[in-house]
């Protein structure tokens, strides 16, 4: 009886000693940069791009299990008289500026699912970046205190119509997805 005590508290501390090796703590890095652009004389776009990086390190090894990286961009103009923001993997390009609204230009990051083979069950998935369009709804009131506002997607159509009779600038942005992945419009 006394072995089998033995043999399961051995048993117990090298799961125990095992659980401590693999263990991993996360370190998280944010990092926030603001870019602001006089576009015209009355609008002023402010860009704000927060990164964050996650390493996963082993508690006892050091060792490195991995590091993930991401980023969210948000602008406003004119000190939130236009917003957006949450969406994501977006990185907004271009801002038209029309007498009824706004309208935004963007790319984003969408993982696409495919099946190597035919009769493969499971499905892998490969990332490429998406053109996207929307336009500004505000419905907000009394000094935009109530209210809400929204952006709703449109078309490149309805989008590239409008710019014959608004104003077209660039948005401030580090550039990501120039190179790494493959663009679909």
């Amino acid at each position: 009886m006394k072995q089998s005590v033995l043999k399961h508290r051995n048993y117990f501390f090298s799961i125990i000693v095992l659980l401590l090796v693999i263990s991993c703590t996360t370190e998280t890095k944010t990092s926030t940069n603001k870019t602001k652009k006089q576009l015209t004389s009355e609008k002023l776009i402010e860009v704000i791009k927060t990164e964050k990086e996650n390493t996963r390190k082993g508690i006892l090894t050091g060792h490195n299990y991995g590091t993930t990286y991401s980023f969210a961009y948000q602008f406003t103009i004119n000190k939130n008289k236009i917003i957006w923001k949450n969406m994501g993997s977006a990185v907004p390009k271009k801002i038209l500026f029309c007498t009824d609204t706004t309208y935004v230009h963007f790319f984003q990051k969408k993982s696409i699912p495919y099946q190597k083979y035919p009769s493969d069950t499971t499905m892998s998935y490969k990332d490429t970046i998406v053109t996207k369009y929307q336009k500004f709804i505000d419905n907000r009131y009394f000094f935009k205190w109530f209210g809400n506002y929204s952006w709703i997607d449109i078309s490149k159509e309805k989008y590239n119509s409008k710019k014959t009779n608004c104003k077209e600038y660039t948005i401030p942005t580090d550039n990501d997805y120039q190179k790494t992945l493959k663009r679909v419009d």
